[in-house]
């Protein structure tokens, strides 16, 4: 018999069992699939049937029934004789065909099970993932407008099963990125199957989702060795640099979002790269010189100026996308420029751009590779804004450098422009003073305060009574000018061998931190000692005449803590004990006014 009788005869048996499945469905069912494997038997056995036969019989079985059943697993099980290439071509050419405009012709499920049991059977013979980008890109070429995209997903999902050993084979075989064979990058658009699937989707005119298809199927994961990452930097830029603008314009947010932000931390990813000493030889890439060899930070360079194609991008874009610094904000208005949007419509900018602004930002400095910035980007802007005003590059670093909380770049600009008119100059001391004082008093305080109407030399004279409250805060405790609990002792005078010595209570928590200052000790954290638990700091000074003035001045000598009448402790300079001299005078003082040693 022949082969084409061979199908014939079994179809017909197959229809006369198909057509009671909805009476006998559990009986039937079985029968049939008694049937596909005495087919399937009878394709393995039968070595010389033709592929027209084997169409023509499916042909003449699909045509007579519908049976989803039958279409999904009899087809593409039964096809195991032709598994190269061209007849899964066929195959899948032949489904789409057949189900055309039927009603499951949208079924996901369906077309899932049809291609992961058609390539899955065939897969013995797909050895390498350069046969299956090879037949990612025949899948491309044929069924582009005859599939929906949701089918060609799942084509393309199958056929390039696992994305991490996609990447790894494109690594592997073309030593992307790594120096590897040679230290050559042998990127062929004869023979690299990449290349073809980018070419294909792109003769054809494909929609923008199969590109986000491919490039999703191609992604790792975000974990594996650090030189898989390595070598995923340039892979990536090697594939984004392929994409037509237009397409990239249409990319999801999360897919662009996942693509360029992939890693927790790229920092480690790009600083590692950077450190690699590779001699691979961009030539057609980067236009270098035939044996011309990439420096390190040409490497980085490559990368992200293949990812930006409608316009260039500041460096200050580049350093913090190396570097994981951007914020959410700024990594939308990165995602935009991607996209081929202009910077002047991006949201939240610190001011209204131009468009010629915008061109200046952009290419200012560009390309400063070799000047790594601490910028961040909402940074750059506003520095990018002071420097058209202030012609003092380091005086306008120097102010943006104090600011806080970029998201209120507007009103830093407005409020430091003002300054500047109002006197502010590189020669202005104290600049930490006035911009921890503006931050305070706006971003803490919540004051909606109009800088600009306050005259430069008032500001700074409040930003410097603010700081030294805090440090006062800081450092003991209590701020401004604090009155102590007297003791009712009045200041006790003597004069022992032709030496005057004083005997006061101090009263302020000022006189108490001068003291400690003084003596360099720590009295002046005792305000709250006195307010609180009853201490009274005394101090022993001596008399000295000041030659020039005239006049008796106070030198400090020894400080006394007495509290419940009694003398706690008496310390000298660094907490020195007190000589026989000093403790005479305190003993004196100690009997005259009835206090306990």
């Amino acid at each position: 018999m022949s082969s084409k009788n061979l199908f014939i005869s079994l179809n017909r048996e197959l229809l006369a069992g198909g057509l009671n499945i909805q009476r006998k469905l559990g009986q039937e069912e079985e029968r049939m699939l008694n049937y596909r494997n005495g087919l399937r038997a009878a394709v393995i056995r039968e070595s010389r049937i033709h592929e027209k036969d084997f169409f023509e019989a499916l042909d003449s079985l699909y045509s007579k029934t519908d049976i989803p059943l039958l279409k999904s697993e009899t087809c593409v099980r039964l096809y195991v004789k032709f598994t190269h290439n061209k007849a899964i071509m066929d195959c899948l050419m032949f489904l789409a065909r057949q189900f055309k405009g039927k009603k499951y012709a949208q079924d996901a499920e369906f077309w899932e099970k049809c291609i992961s049991n058609l390539v899955l059977t065939s897969k013995a013979n797909i050895h390498t993932k350069r046969q299956q980008l090879r037949l990612f890109a025949e899948i491309a070429k044929h069924l582009l407008h005859r599939f929906t995209v949701g089918q060609l997903d799942v084509c393309f999902r199958y056929v390039l099963d696992h994305s991490n050993e996609a990447v790894h084979f494109c690594i592997q075989k073309y030593g992307i990125g790594l120096g590897i064979h040679n230290h050559r990058l042998p990127f062929s658009v004869n023979t690299d199957p990449l290349l073809r699937c980018f070419e294909v989707l792109d003769r054809h005119d494909a929609p923008s989702e199969l590109y986000e298809i491919l490039l999703m199927n191609l992604l790792p994961e975000p974990q594996g060795s650090v030189l898989f990452k390595e070598g995923f930097c340039a892979f990536f830029a090697f594939l984004f640099d392929r994409i037509p603008i237009d397409k990239i314009k249409w990319l999801s947010m999360d897919t662009l979002e996942r693509l360029f932000f992939i890693y927790e931390n790229n920092a480690q990813v790009f600083a590692k790269v950077d450190y690699l000493n590779m001699e691979i030889e961009f030539r057609e890439l980067l236009g270098n010189k035939p044996m011309e060899p990439i420096k390190r930070l040409d490497y980085q360079r490559f990368m992200i100026e293949s990812l930006f194609k409608a316009y260039k991008i500041s460096f200050y874009f580049a350093h913090n996308f190396c570097s994981n610094s951007l914020n959410p904000r700024e990594k939308e208005w990165l995602i935009g420029l991607i996209q081929g949007k202009n910077l002047v419509y991006a949201q939240d900018l610190p001011f209204k751009l131009t468009k010629v602004q915008a061109h200046e930002f952009n290419f200012q400095g560009y390309p400063a590779w070799n000047e790594p910035t601490t910028f961040s980007v909402s940074e750059g802007l506003v520095k990018f804004a002071l420097e058209r005003e202030i012609h003092n590059p380091t005086f306008v670093n120097a102010l943006v450098r104090r600011m806080r909380d970029m998201s209120r770049s507007a009103f830093w600009i407005k409020t430091t422009m003002s300054l500047v008119r109002n006197g502010l100059t590189a020669d202005t001391p104290d600049l930490d003073e006035l911009y921890d004082y503006i931050n305070y008093q706006v971003f803490q305080l919540n004051r909606n305060i109009d800088f600009s109407q306050k005259k430069l030399i008032n500001l700074r004279r409040e930003a410097h009574t603010w700081h030294n409250n805090l440090l006062l805060v800081r450092n003991y405790g209590y701020s401004g000018l604090v009155k102590l609990p007297s003791l009712g002792i009045p200041p006790y005078k003597l004069e022992i061998k032709g030496k005057n010595y004083v005997l006061k209570q101090l009263k302020t928590n000022m006189e108490l931190i001068e003291e400690g200052k003084d003596l360099k000790h720590c009295v002046g954290t005792y305000t709250r000692n006195c307010l609180k638990f009853g201490s009274y700091i005394f101090s022993l000074r001596e008399l000295v005449e000041n030659v020039e003035s005239e006049e008796l001045e106070e030198v400090r000598m020894v400080t006394i803590e007495v509290n419940r009448k009694r003398i706690v402790q008496k310390k000298g300079l660094r907490n020195r004990s007190c000589d026989a001299l000093e403790n005479h005078v305190i003993d004196l003082w100690r009997f005259e006014n009835g206090l306990v040693a």
